[in-house]
């Protein structure tokens, strides 16, 4: 819209980066900014605008003296008009700017108006991509916390598979103890020994509900 506003300017939408200022789009670039996706800001004039958070209008750089070794100027840039791109908090985080060597044609308040509010749409499309950002970068966290528990449970119900199958392990063992017990004891008429028998079995009864009583605990953690 710039560039179409103002034919043969250099039309840009700049945004901060630490001490950089990147080059978001351009239009009609000079060959300086074909090369290069930004440049320290400090060696351009969208230092002075965002700083300020106020719009800047320099109708010809070479007759102001703070801006006469400006690399801008050594570039033969000498026109400059722009506005601070701001986020909703009112912080200027880059510039909506023309730059260009045509400063025998004068610029004016509608001009900075112009600037103004093609900024604050600037803004808006920047806000709505940074939602974008945020939600998106929110459903990958979701998505890799839900991974993250379908692993658990894999890993959880492969523990209690294997710990059922060591229960049933465990318990075979004193039930068929146990059985061979009742048999013998069935079968056995010597006093003494069914004596003996009946002891073994009251142990082994007694270690059985020790080992329920464990998984139980086990079961309650």
């Amino acid at each position: 819209v710039l560039a179409e506003q103002y034919p043969g300017t250099m039309a840009m939408i700049n945004l901060i980066d630490g001490d950089r200022i990147g080059f978001r789009d351009v239009v009609n670039p000079h060959p300086v900014f074909q090369r290069r996706a930004s440049t320290p800001l400090g060696m351009t004039y969208c230092q002075f605008t965002t700083a300020t958070v106020c719009p800047l209008l320099i109708q010809d750089a070479t007759r102001i003296p703070r801006f006469a070794d400006h690399p801008a100027v050594r570039l033969g840039l000498t026109r400059y008009l722009a506005v601070p791109i701001c986020e909703p908090q009112g912080a200027a985080i880059g510039t909506l700017c023309i730059l260009d060597d045509h400063s025998l044609e004068p610029l004016a308040e509608r001009d900075i108006r112009f600037l103004s509010l093609l900024a604050m749409r600037v803004s808006a499309e920047l806000e709505r991509e940074r939602c974008i950002d945020e939600r998106i970068a929110q459903e990958r966290a979701t998505q890799g916390r839900v991974a993250e528990l379908n692993a658990q449970l894999v890993e959880a119900a492969e523990a209690r598979r294997s710990f059922v199958a060591a229960v049933i392990h465990d318990l075979r063992q004193p039930i068929a103890a146990l059985r061979t017990m009742l048999y013998v004891l069935g079968n056995e008429t010597d006093p003494a020994e069914r004596a003996v028998c009946q002891e073994m079995l009251d142990e082994r009864l007694t270690a059985l509900g020790k080992l329920v009583d464990q998984l139980m605990e086990f079961a309650e953690i």
